[in-house]
């Protein structure tokens, strides 16, 4: 249970990180406000980001499981920064499928 919750820990900071800058960019792009959209994505990511620091100051991982942290970070960024790219419905659905997933 404790690897599906870092899991989504890990997952759900690129979510919103990348969520953010596809906002933020779109919204570039386009030269139209996005209605608020970015801060909350980008606050939700720094409360991610708490979760992720309190995990490993409690249970201290080991160097493998820290470079785990930051290659698991690295290849979910690049593939939801492509799932959102190409289709924001589906990358949205596969972040409820993470969470429906975990709930479970």
């Amino acid at each position: 249970m404790l690897n599906e919750l870092l899991y989504v820990d890990i997952c759900n900071i690129e979510i919103t990180v990348v969520g953010a800058a596809h906002r933020h960019l779109r919204s570039l792009r386009s030269m139209k406000r996005d209605h608020g959209w970015i801060n909350p994505l980008q606050e939700e990511a720094e409360n991610e980001r708490m979760h992720l620091l309190i995990w490993m100051q409690h249970t201290k991982p080991s160097r493998i499981e820290r470079a785990f942290v930051v290659f698991a970070q690295g290849l979910y960024v690049a593939a939801y920064s492509v799932l959102m790219f190409v289709s924001p419905k589906t990358a949205h659905r596969t972040v409820g499928y993470l969470e429906e997933a975990v709930s479970v």
